[in-house]
């Protein structure tokens, strides 16, 4: 998976404003209950406004109640790197109620992340994030564990409806492109519109 941090410029090209998110996908999941952010979100006007950000090669993880609620109660956060693995515990003997993740092994040469639930009580939500901003979530029942590894590719979508850390279906946004980078450090990605159809599109230059 990708080791270096890939800086990302946007470009609007197109005959109007445009709403940008980006995203990223996990390459194995297990689970039927995953949900994946929109990392980062630009508004960017026509006339060739620009986007400029970092996407970075490290990683954390954590839990929350309620991957739904701004409100859930949620976990420290933990550096994590590929043969992590993690576990989400909830102590409920007075007076210490703490809900946390904690490492509880390495897997030498592993491509994934493991976070296990052992929360007899009930089930709750692993979460991975970019830089402390929501990356995707998986459903966990008690006892259940999600594998992860990030895809080494940049998703852009031009979507009104979704926000910034908003949790989204992937396939449910209508026009959405995929920029692969691994071994680069740096990508061009120009958003310009065919002026007979109103068709949109992206195309993207990486570079060293």
């Amino acid at each position: 998976m990708a080791s270096m941090d890939l800086s990302v410029t946007i470009v609007n090209d197109t005959l109007g404003d445009q709403e940008f998110i980006v995203y990223q996908q996990n390459v194995v999941p297990n689970l039927k209950n995953y949900l994946t952010a929109a990392w980062e979100y630009a508004y960017l006007a026509n006339g060739g406004a620009r986007w400029d950000f970092v996407l970075p090669a490290a990683f954390e993880v954590s839990g929350t109640e309620d991957a739904m609620s701004s409100g859930s109660k949620t976990t420290n956060v933990l550096a994590a790197r590929y043969g992590d693995q993690f576990a989400l515990s909830e102590s409920t003997i007075p007076p210490i109620s703490a809900f946390k993740i904690e490492k509880i092994g390495t897997s030498a040469g592993a491509a994934v992340v493991t976070i296990l639930n052992t929360i007899a009580t009930g089930p709750c939500w692993a979460e991975v994030d970019k830089n402390g901003h929501q990356l995707f979530a998986a459903f966990l029942a008690p006892n259940q564990s999600v594998n992860f590894a990030i895809e080494p590719t940049l998703y852009v979508a031009i979507a009104s409806s979704v926000a910034k850390g908003e949790f989204f279906e992937a396939p449910s946004l209508a026009q959405s492109w995929a920029f692969p980078y691994e071994g680069f450090t740096s990508l061009v990605i120009t958003a310009t519109q065919n002026p007979t159809t109103g068709e949109l599109a992206l195309t993207g230059v990486i570079g060293e």
